[in-house]
């Protein structure tokens, strides 16, 4: 893969440890990447041949512990701009044509026809909702049990299954031995406001 963007090239040791490459050598490299945080490679391969179509380049790559992909796809190696000052890589925006030279010999790519052929590589996200459904029930254990068995209903089924406790179970069946009342409210008693003063003696 390439990148303008890279000041190095960079080769994930997964590659490297599948790959008889030879040794590392350590230069004591710290690496920062673009969030500013700091990565600190295994160690600087010297002189690794990469092979471009028909051609080939000597390269150095600073290899890093990268974390496997997720998907079959292994990671790609990253070739910066020293590997592609010494392809002498050109790029035609207006062509949309990328070209390589070595000891005279060219290779030409076709960006437009890239665009149309995308990586079939698919990411698969998630939402884990566990610590909503957790505190929903904290918060229906933390209260009372007579307000919990009213709140939510005799017979009412609560969106996720919550044990009643012993003291639950015996307040539902308190609750349902008593008589219903199917009759109307009786009329409201009016009283009436006295305007008689109250006449405070006082004994000596």
């Amino acid at each position: 893969m390439l990148d303008l963007g890279a000041s190095i090239n960079v080769m994930p040791y997964s590659i490297y440890a599948s790959m008889n490459l030879g040794e590392l050598k350590n230069d004591g490299v710290i690496i920062q990447l673009a969030d500013r945080s700091n990565a600190y490679p295994k160690g600087v391969l010297e002189d690794v041949l990469v092979q471009v179509g028909n051609l080939i380049f000597p390269a150095d790559f600073y290899v890093l512990d990268m974390e496997d992909s997720p998907h079959s796809t292994p990671l790609p190696i990253l070739l910066g701009r020293p590997f592609m000052k010494t392809a002498r890589t050109k790029i035609d925006v207006f062509k949309g044509t990328l070209t390589m030279e070595f000891d005279g010999e060219v290779i030409d790519f076709n960006l437009s026809e890239s665009i149309k052929f995308p990586k079939d590589d698919h990411s698969c996200f998630s939402i884990d909702i566990i610590d909503d459904l957790a505190q929903d029930f904290l918060d229906c254990l933390e209260r009372d049990t007579l307000e919990t068995t009213i709140a939510q209903g005799i017979g009412q089924k609560s969106g996720f299954a919550v044990p009643r406790s012993v003291e639950e179970a015996e307040i539902v069946a308190a609750l349902e031995s008593l008589p219903q009342y199917h009759g109307k409210p009786s009329n409201p008693i009016s009283i009436s406001v006295s305007t008689n003063k109250l006449l405070r003696l006082s004994g000596r």
